[in-house]
């Protein structure tokens, strides 16, 4: 058996919330965690203020029934088959959403790339490879993928603000370690922000966020 690799165009789905203009102050990049959609992922960041932010949700590349064959759909970003090639195609993808928004053009706002949960990974591998400004790396309920946290750090973390968020009832807590995260920061800026919650967006988190860039 020989396998063949093609490249073909595909449509993507973003979701926005606000106006981007040069009165933006903050540019959000959302990746969503498994099985979401990015038309509800979003939905946790509308609280933020449209006149000073712009919130950008991508959506995983592949949809899918999440029970069965019918019924509520979700999206991935990526499983463990054919894995490399997905990581190079997120990539791209992402590059294509930062160039598709002209996000290069506003060097007045601030850039947040935000992945949650299993958009982490995702969020990891395109903010350690964009040439844009990141102004904050947020991990939340998530952990950074794992190819990018030896020694040195990729020259992103060390110019951004990295910051860890998650629910203190979050069950998926333990499968990642804040302190071990830490250390992979070490000596550049980090910080944890937790919440009482489970695995979710609070919206008095994103405050905090905003609270790590003034």
């Amino acid at each position: 058996m020989q396998i063949e690799h093609i490249q073909v165009t595909k449509t993507a789905r973003c979701t926005t919330h606000g106006v981007l203009n040069s009165e933006t102050a903050y540019i959000w990049v959302l990746l969503h965690g498994y099985a979401q959609l990015a038309t509800d992922f979003i939905k946790s960041f509308e609280s933020l203020n449209p006149e000073e932010n712009f919130v950008i949700a991508a959506e995983g590349l592949s949809r899918f029934y999440t029970k069965g064959f019918s019924g509520r759909i979700g999206a991935t970003w990526m499983t463990s088959e054919d894995r490399e090639n997905d990581i190079k195609d997120n990539i791209r993808y992402m590059e294509q959403v930062a160039e598709h928004f002209r996000l290069s053009d506003y060097s007045n706002a601030q850039i947040i790339v935000l992945g949650f949960s299993q958009g982490v990974a995702t969020a990891t591998r395109w903010a350690a490879n964009t040439q844009l400004p990141i102004a904050a790396f947020v991990m939340y309920a998530g952990e950074m993928a794992t190819e990018y946290q030896a020694k040195p750090l990729a020259a992103t973390f060390t110019k951004a603000k990295n910051i860890l968020v998650a629910g203190e009832n979050d069950p998926l807590l333990q499968l990642f370690n804040k302190d071990k995260i830490s250390e992979v920061f070490e000596g550049n800026y980090f910080r944890y922000i937790s919440f009482d919650g489970a695995h979710e967006i609070n919206e008095n988190s994103l405050s905090d966020i905003l609270d790590c860039l003034k």
